[in-house]
């Protein structure tokens, strides 16, 4: 069984859409590559999990968030399909933080998490790996920010307001 195939095998029971390159939008994944839209049940596009391949490469994106998969490599491909499964049901979530500037939110970090990792854990403790760097860390102590950490199942979505050289 090839990597789409077992990509289909893991969203059967779910609406999904799969699109290729002769769709305006998705021009850029051309002949060969396509993209499978799992929609999650609110309809908004945002909340829904893409899954892409385009130029030999898959890649995931659900909330502002992606990664890459190489699958030449076995465990990127073993990881991908880890992935599907653990977003679409909510054992893994899309975390950003954001620090002010001028208004407006800047990403400063995103990827991928377990729901074990984040619920329940204090924003040091689920970015200790940015506050690592003074630089960044200066950024949300002076402009303060946001964490935001969106799941499949919307309901459990969480954002957390930092202010100002008050992080919890």
């Amino acid at each position: 069984m090839d990597i789409y195939e077992k990509i289909l095998e893991e969203i059967e029971e779910r609406r999904y859409v799969i699109h290729h390159g002769d769709e305006k939008e998705f021009e850029y994944l051309k002949k060969d590559g396509y993209a499978i839209e799992v929609v999650n049940e609110t309809g908004n596009e945002e909340d829904s999990l893409f899954i892409e391949y385009f130029e030999g490469k898959y890649a995931l994106f659900f909330a502002g968030t992606f990664e890459t998969y190489i699958p030449e490599y076995e465990e990127d491909v073993y990881v991908l399909l880890k992935d599907i499964s653990d977003i679409l049901n909510s054992r893994k979530c899309a975390v950003s933080l954001f620090y002010n500037t001028d208004d407006f939110p800047k990403c400063m970090a995103s990827g991928f998490m377990k729901a074990k990792d984040v619920k329940g854990k204090s924003i040091d403790d689920v970015f200790r790996y940015v506050f690592m760097s003074k630089t960044l860390k200066d950024k949300i102590d002076i402009n303060g920010g946001r964490a935001d950490y969106r799941f499949f199942d919307t309901s459990k979505n969480e954002s957390i307001l930092i202010d100002k050289k008050n992080r919890n």
